[in-house]
């Protein structure tokens, strides 16, 4: 592969970043249509937009992985992308590991993270170069940024008391319904950020940089 000059890789770079905001932007301009049609149960368990959000999970997983197949440096990095992935798509799937694995349930899925973390560990002296790059790459602050949505913004607006306390004495189905609208759409812009990440990451090692 030809490596490409700091200016193009730029340019690039700042295209595909307008690219995933417009994907973002068309996401959840799409989620009013689809509650139109199909109502509050577009954000119930096993529904629409979740079998989505598992499938944005799985994509970004598999590209992770694919990376981490092809680039030895980045392996480690690439496999506990990957792993978080993982994890997110078994809390996705809750319901029916609530009912496969009681008490356990969706926590089997930290058996990824924590397998990873261990094979880190070990080979913790080969991960450092392939750190510093990652860190310095824009697809580490869109990790970040995914993360910020997926857990403060999702799951503490989304927070039931909260939403009790704004709406008042209201039926208590519409409470739920709000909660899992806010939970549901912010998790799904999270998730479509891990992808975007992935594709960034593969856009990045697949294009070097010429010196």
């Amino acid at each position: 592969m030809m490596p490409i000059s700091t200016e193009q890789r730029t340019f690039n770079g700042v295209a595909r970043q307008c690219l995933y905001f417009v994907l973002l932007i068309g996401v959840v301009c799409a989620l009013w249509p689809l509650t139109h049609i199909l109502g509050r149960d577009l954000f119930y368990e096993n529904g629409l937009l979740e079998n989505f959000q598992c499938f944005v999970l799985m994509t970004a997983a598999l590209l992770f992985f694919f990376d981490a197949l092809r680039i030895k440096s980045y392996r480690i990095i690439l496999l506990g992308l990957a792993s978080i992935c993982v994890l997110g798509i078994f809390r996705e799937t809750d319901a029916f590991w609530d009912e496969a694995l009681p008490c356990i349930s969706w926590r089997i899925g930290f058996i990824a993270p924590i397998t990873v973390a261990l094979y880190a560990f070990k080979e913790r002296k080969k991960i450092k170069e392939g750190l510093y790059h990652f860190f310095e790459s824009p697809a580490f602050y869109m990790m970040i940024n995914a993360m910020v949505v997926v857990i403060p913004v999702a799951q503490c607006i989304g927070h039931k008391p909260l939403i009790e306390d704004i709406t008042g004495n209201i039926d208590m189905s519409i409470i739920r319904s709000i909660r899992r609208m806010i939970e549901e759409s912010c998790e799904l812009c999270g998730y479509i950020l891990i992808l975007c990440s992935a594709i960034e990451i593969f856009f990045n090692l697949s294009f070097p940089r010429k010196k």
